[in-house]
């Protein structure tokens, strides 16, 4: 853990936090969720004052009512927040787009509850060569055959993923259709790596036990 004096590091920045349960949020995607919890809905009625920028992090146990901040991930995404509508039972209805990866260095609780994270940018490194062009290949014939054996089955999303304009895209859009444990997407989340995220992508999508079931796989 780093110390931090009043003179914070140029390259760490303060952002309100929202523990999430159950979805790991990536970069390059907008995703929609239910907040309820009063620190929570607090965070975001702080980001939202500013410039809608809130740092979205994964909980370790989802049955967890009122993590700690040992109790979250340290790797998470910083997103903007895109809509936020009010609903009747006192949730707020949020739609976010992630923007890059993040590491929280420091996390600090206010008197209500509310988290705020000490964050770190996570920049993914431009690894473009014939290795990530083979694997990025590799992820397209999965799909094509995904989408042969289930041809009405989220085509979409698939076909908008493979249409990223980056490998970092792409494998970050996937990553967040395939429907695999939390505690696998988190693994894909930290690693920043675009080669080993699309290698990664290529083993699930390879496993033939995972290949029987494939229609299972993206939500």
């Amino acid at each position: 853990m780093e110390e931090f004096s009043d003179q914070m590091p140029s390259d760490i920045q303060r952002f309100p936090m929202v523990p999430i349960r159950d979805v790991v949020i990536f970069p390059y995607t907008k995703v929609a969720f239910k907040i309820g919890r009063p620190s929570s809905v607090r965070a975001l009625e702080q980001a939202m004052t500013g410039e809608r920028n809130i740092f979205l992090a994964t909980q370790h146990d989802a049955t967890v009512d009122e993590p700690s901040a040992e109790q979250v991930y340290a790797v998470g995404t910083l997103g903007r927040i895109l809509q936020a509508q009010r609903q009747e039972n006192g949730q707020i209805k949020v739609v976010v787009e992630g923007r890059e990866r993040g590491q929280s260095m420091r996390v600090e609780q206010d008197d209500d509850g509310m988290f705020y994270a000490y964050v770190r940018k996570i920049t993914s490194t431009d690894e473009s060569g014939y290795r990530t062009d083979g694997l990025l290949q590799q992820i397209h014939t999965l799909v094509e055959q995904f989408l042969r054996v289930s041809p009405d089955a989220y085509t979409d999303a698939l076909h908008a993923s493979l249409r990223g304009i980056s490998a970092a895209q792409i494998a970050d859009s996937m990553c967040s259709h395939l429907r695999i444990s939390v505690e696998e997407k988190q693994d894909l989340l930290e690693t920043v790596s675009v080669q080993e995220r699309l290698q990664k992508l290529v083993d699930i999508l390879e496993c033939p036990i995972r290949f029987d079931l494939i229609s299972h796989l993206f939500n």
